[in-house]
């Protein structure tokens, strides 16, 4: 067993935005204890961020756990919430 098999995994977001070409993915150094806040990371960027077209939410052995928003989402012009000062 590796040394990364010993410990817990930790999960980070990424998204693509739509000046990124498909299937070019950025994050940052962020890392959560589960899938489940990493998620709500990706959807709350999404929310704030006019430009996310994709996100997903990957281990530290880069495996893919979830991906959003469903297709029929993708929208360029999709309402995304208020922008208020803590979007920036």
């Amino acid at each position: 067993m590796s040394d990364r098999e010993l410990f817990s995994p930790e999960y980070r977001y990424e998204v693509n935005t739509y000046g990124d070409p498909d299937g070019s993915w950025a994050g940052n150094g962020v890392r959560y204890d589960n899938v489940a806040d990493a998620e709500a990371g990706a959807k709350d960027l999404y929310a704030r961020w006019t430009t996310v077209k994709h996100w997903r939410v990957i281990d530290d052995m880069d495996k893919v756990h979830v991906t959003g928003p469903e297709p029929m989402d993708v929208n360029p012009n999709q309402e995304r919430g208020p922008l208020t000062i803590e979007s920036f």
